[in-house]
């Protein structure tokens, strides 16, 4: 048996990263770096597992092809790991008109020349979430918390200050004896922080106008039941 000619990639092991429930794939390399043409052709030990190609063909001089080999979907065993091989197997090409077939068929094993890779099966390991990424999520929990209550303060505030609430207060301010220049329904719509200064000014336009305590008490006397 001859040296091995061709430069494989990789040169020894096929890696395959499940899970294995769906198809994998892993790609091989080959290079002639030789003034010949090179016949190839690749062989496993499990040909129902995998799905090859192409699985053989020409390599002109200085030319380089890739391999796709799929490993079909599967029940994944310990007891299976690393079993898997697969062989390249390659030959100068005879001169003159030849079939290939032929070829394979009534060469001279001292004529082949063979190399081998073992398959390795990894399944990919849980990722531990450091500090950094707890804190970030944390961070992102507890700004949507924050969004949600402040949507919820939103809506609480608003409801207080629908056009019924408003229409009481508009009566109760009537009721007791303030004119309608000493209110301004502007209000409505303003943060709560905003009600008790703008309380006061009403207040104090109250005041400006003569419409202290004793004639709100005199409005409610003369107020017509």
């Amino acid at each position: 048996m001859s040296k091995q000619l061709l430069i494989i990639e990789p040169a020894h092991e096929l890696k395959f990263v499940g899970p294995f429930c769906t198809a994998v794939s892993s790609f091989m390399r080959l290079t002639n770096p030789t003034e010949h043409v090179i016949l190839f052709k690749i062989k496993t030990t499990a040909p129902k597992k995998y799905c090859v190609r192409p699985n053989c063909g020409i390599l002109e001089p200085k030319d380089t092809i890739e391999i796709t080999i799929v490993l079909q979907p599967f029940i994944f065993e310990a007891a299976e790991k690393n079993k898997h091989k697969f062989m390249v197997q390659s030959m100068i090409m005879p001169e003159g008109d030849v079939q290939i077939d032929s070829v394979w068929k009534d060469c001279n094993p001292q004529n082949l020349m063979d190399s081998k890779l073992r398959c390795v099966f990894e399944l990919p390991e849980e990722k531990e979430m450091t500090l950094s990424e707890m804190a970030e999520l944390g961070g992102a929990n507890k700004r949507e918390a924050t969004d949600s209550d402040t949507h919820h303060l939103f809506i609480d505030f608003k409801a207080a200050l629908d056009p019924v609430a408003r229409g009481e207060l508009w009566k109760i301010m009537h009721e007791n004896g303030f004119p309608d220049r000493c209110f301004d329904m502007d209000i409505v719509g303003r943060t709560f922080e905003e009600v008790p200064r703008r309380n006061a000014e009403l207040k104090l336009e109250a005041e400006k106008v003569g419409c202290g305590e004793d004639k709100v008490s005199v409005g409610r006397r003369n107020r017509v039941p």
